[in-house]
């Protein structure tokens, strides 16, 4: 299973690193109530990214190209 970087749908910000096949948040205040899911890239296994400092640029490439997000 290819690693993969989640990421925020709207800011393209990494939150999370997986080898699941999907990145789901909980509602804490309603567990019945099942949040939109991260939307990922598969990347290299040696890939290293820390979630909450890059963005993603282009998911497409091969391997995905990320930019530093200060």
């Amino acid at each position: 299973m290819e690693k993969r970087a989640f990421y925020d749908a709207t800011t393209k910000m990494l939150t999370a690193w997986g080898y699941t096949e999907s990145n789901c948040r909980q509602d804490i205040n309603d567990p019945t109530n099942v949040l939109p899911c991260d939307p990922w890239v598969e990347v290299p296994w040696d890939f290293d990214l820390i979630p909450g400092q890059w963005r993603l640029v282009d998911g497409t490439a091969n391997p995905p190209t990320w930019e530093p997000y200060p």
